[in-house]
């Protein structure tokens, strides 16, 4: 099927990111996606010692939205784990990166639909909601893939923050951010339930004034002195832009 000319000049967009830009296109994950990962690990390590049946086999974990493929690898750790992206160079990079791994080249209505599909356990999707069209139906595409009682990882920057970030970074194709409310109704109308819900800060002192304080290391050191290091922590929960949410799939 011919892809229209937007979609291409999109796939493009996410294939230069993912093979040729040096922070975005190496097989292990930046600053700023470290950081996210482990927010994203420690919510694998909770889903283990929540569920007996999840503790005492591996997990089947799927990353929507996989990119270069590096979480894909961390993530197998917690068992087996595949990775789906629409972006077929992107795809190409994370399997030569990583050919021991399993990716699909494609949207995860049409895994869904393959006869030989397997719901997962769990599914990861970091950084993608806010560049989709249609989030409603990508949601529902998540819900689909998950077997009852199965899990969603979600991190997404809050919609709080665009109008700050709007004026300062470059934007990628789409950018449709989604408040922690919007999120969570989101969620809970295609039968999720939130578990656990927190934030990743990341250092962006050009978003505001308050995000410059936060970078301070003169401040951190006072407040270290003073002893009240938790308001600069609070300060920095405060302008977080990253969301980090857990959900289960309603049981019927």
């Amino acid at each position: 099927m011919n892809k229209s000319p937007d979609q291409s000049k999109t796939d493009e967009y996410y294939t230069n990111m993912f093979t040729r830009n040096h922070d975005t296109a190496t097989p292990y994950p930046n600053i700023v996606e470290a950081r996210r990962w482990a927010k994203i690990s420690e919510y694998l390590s909770l889903i283990s010692g929540m569920d007996k049946t999840a503790g005492e086999t591996r997990l089947r974990i799927l990353d929507v939205g996989c990119g270069r493929g590096w979480l894909v690898r961390l993530a197998s750790v917690y068992g087996s784990c595949d990775g789906i992206d629409p972006v077929a160079g992107s795809i190409q990079h994370a399997k030569n990166m990583f050919p021991d791994m399993n990716f699909y080249t494609g949207e995860l209505p049409s895994l869904i639909r393959d006869p030989s599909f397997i719901p997962y356990d769990v599914v990861v999707s970091t950084e993608v909601i806010e560049h989709v069209v249609d989030q409603d139906c990508f949601v529902a595409a998540l819900a689909e893939s998950l077997l009852p009682g199965g899990y969603a990882i979600i991190t997404t920057p809050r919609g709080e923050m665009f109008n700050n970030f709007k004026k300062t970074c470059d934007q990628q194709p789409v950018e449709k951010w989604l408040s922690e409310k919007e999120l969570r109704l989101l969620f809970e109308s295609h039968g999720f339930s939130a578990v656990a819900r927190d934030r990743v800060y990341d250092d962006l002192p050009m978003l505001s004034f308050f995000h410059r304080l936060c970078t301070s290391r003169k401040l951190a050191r006072y407040m270290d002195r003073m002893s009240i290091c938790c308001i600069h922590k609070a300060m920095q929960y405060t302008t977080s832009i990253y969301q980090v949410w857990l959900f289960r799939k309603n049981c019927p």
